[in-house]
């Protein structure tokens, strides 16, 4: 399921995140903003930077898993220090979905900005597939 091009656009987004209600309403309606429908979303209820990288990939997972359910265009998994990036190709597999990391987004958006290739990174999900 992984074969889509990295050029494709989602307006119905499903999000994955380990903040608190607050947070995670603040982020909705900056996604809201900029066109975004959002569809579905889970929240870890945490406020602190170390337990966001605690939460563990089973439940990252099942997160990932609920929103789908919703049938999203993709998932966002919003949270550089909650590791997606391993999760999502399996994901991605398994729901027939791009689900998006904020680590894989933040290097695709480096490696963009310096002009370099993302395709030896398709491993890591759908979003640097050539």
């Amino acid at each position: 399921m992984r074969s889509e091009p990295a050029g494709w656009a989602r307006k119905r987004i499903g999000l994955v995140t380990p903040y608190r209600s607050d947070v995670q309403a603040r982020i909705v309606g900056n996604y809201t903003q900029a066109g975004f429908a959002r569809v579905g979303e889970r929240h870890a209820g945490l406020q602190d930077n170390f337990s966001f990288c605690a939460v563990r990939l089973h439940d990252i997972e099942t997160m990932t898993v609920a929103v789908a359910a919703e049938k999203p265009d993709a998932t966002a998994v919003v949270c550089t220090n909650m590791d997606a990036t391993r999760l999502a190709p399996h994901m991605e597999d398994r729901l027939g979905i791009p689900v998006i990391g904020s680590i894989a987004a933040t290097l695709w958006g480096a490696l963009d900005r310096l002009g370099q290739p993302k395709g030896g990174l398709a491993e890591f999900g759908c979003i640097f597939a050539t």
